[in-house]
């Protein structure tokens, strides 16, 4: 996975089934966050994945409490660079 570590970055972990990236892009929509790059990975476990997303501002603690209550959401890392 090629990433340039700038700007607002949240890292994300997640079991490998349909629908996480469209549960997390309406998330982050319905709190006017908005997406820049959503790059995603396979992990070494066949059954999780990795994704970087690159948004245009700051997730706020309240909202990465709202993506960790997905169910498919294993662990949300955010760091700006």
């Amino acid at each position: 996975m090629d990433i340039d570590p700038i700007g607002n970055l949240l890292f994300v972990k997640n079991e490998d089934v349909p629908g996480v990236i469209g549960k997390v892009g309406t998330l982050l929509g319905e709190h006017k966050i908005n997406i820049g790059a959503y790059i995603l990975s396979n992990a070494t476990e066949m059954d999780e994945a990795f994704a970087v997303i690159r948004l245009d501002s700051q997730v706020s603690i309240s909202v990465i409490k709202l993506l960790v209550e997905i169910p498919e959401i294993l662990s949300v890392q955010q760091i700006s660079c």
